[in-house]
């Protein structure tokens, strides 16, 4: 029997995923006006994963901040520093 994409994921591959597919929708509704239905939702997993994997939704909320803060320093999104001594940029 082949493995479904679940079963083959990694726990921190699918954290990944996860926090990839809510940033959308926290920058919808905010903080306050987003539910865990709905980033569940969003995420294609249920509540029980996200409360399992992150706490509550302040932990999903922080550890989206922290991946995407993360991949700026990576250089992931795309945006690059101001070049340095360009006090302009």
């Amino acid at each position: 029997m082949a493995k479904t994409k679940r079963e083959s994921m990694s726990s921190e591959e699918r954290k990944t995923s996860i926090l990839n597919k809510v940033t959308g929708v926290f920058a919808r509704k905010g903080f306050a006006g987003t539910r865990t239905v709905d980033l569940a939702k969003a995420a294609g997993v249920s509540q029980a994963l996200i409360y399992k994997l992150f706490g509550d939704k302040e932990g999903l909320y922080t550890a989206m901040i922290h991946h995407k803060l993360v991949e700026v320093q990576q250089g992931a999104l795309g945006v690059e520093p101001p070049p340095t001594g360009d006090d302009e940029a």
